[in-house]
């Protein structure tokens, strides 16, 4: 059993491992990471300095895809990935300017707090295929809103 152990441990370093339920994720553009959201976790952005504070129940330790933040006076990136089953998507969209949401995603009452803001959280039911997280057009002050970031639900 200890040898188990140790191969797991040898085939997850420098890689998200990934529990069988957990959706495979696959398709990425460049620059997006898969990680897992959770209350004080440094995975708000890729490689940003954004630490969640408060994340509700129903979306703690899910999968959770971001990108980097890029330049704050351009729009927060878009990006796309492929899941390989059925899900329920969660886009988290910062609260900054008023950006444009496409057409299928439904605002819940669901609030996602970190260090440096809040993001209002949209859900969408999807089969499995390739999803298009919009660019983050909101702008307020000189600033654009971080980009959104995608957190995947299995379907059951």
């Amino acid at each position: 059993m200890k040898f188990m152990s140790v191969i797991a441990a040898i085939l997850c370093a420098g890689a998200v491992c990934v529990s069988a339920a957990d959706v495979k994720v696959s398709g990425m553009t460049a620059g997006v990471k898969v990680a897992k959201i959770a209350q004080s976790a440094k995975t708000r952005t890729s490689g940003g300095p954004f630490v969640f504070t408060k994340v509700p129940d129903q979306l703690k330790d899910l999968q959770i895809v971001t990108i980097t933040r890029g330049a704050l006076n351009k729009p927060g990136a878009g990006f796309s990935v492929t899941i390989d089953q059925p899900a329920t998507v969660y886009l988290l969209v910062h609260d900054r300017g008023t950006p444009t949401i496409p057409a299928g995603w439904k605002k819940t009452a669901m609030k996602v707090q970190w260090n440096a803001g809040t993001d209002t959280v949209y859900e969408k039911q999807v089969k499995a295929g390739k999803i298009e997280v919009p660019v983050h057009n909101g702008k307020a002050g000189g600033n654009y809103g971080v980009p959104s970031a995608l957190v995947i639900k299995p379907a059951k």
